[in-house]
């Protein structure tokens, strides 16, 4: 549990630094292509889902979740997520 809970916390970490930081952009551009269909074939569908279940862990656990802490955190994860889809159909590494 305690490697779920690391790798949890640098995807998270990875993610909303993926616009400002070239280590997240360079984590991001690795993750995606494993994930991609030539490597793992992580189905495009699972980005959402892992995103809204997010957002009901959150809603959930954190007393002081709102609309507006989910619109930050979508808006936050958004480019990663986004990149991660782009690189579905890219050969593998």
């Amino acid at each position: 549990m305690s490697v779920q809970k690391t790798m949890l916390y640098d995807s998270l970490l990875f993610m909303v630094s993926y616009g400002r930081s070239e280590a997240a952009r360079i984590h991001v551009e690795r993750l995606g292509h494993l994930h991609s269909r030539a490597v793992h074939n992580v189905p495009v569908w699972m980005y959402d889902h892992w995103l809204d279940s997010l957002m009901e862990t959150l809603r959930e656990f954190d007393p002081e979740f709102s609309s507006a802490v989910e619109s930050a955190w979508r808006a936050a994860l958004a480019p990663g997520i986004e990149r991660m889809k782009a690189l579905h159909e890219s050969p593998g590494v």
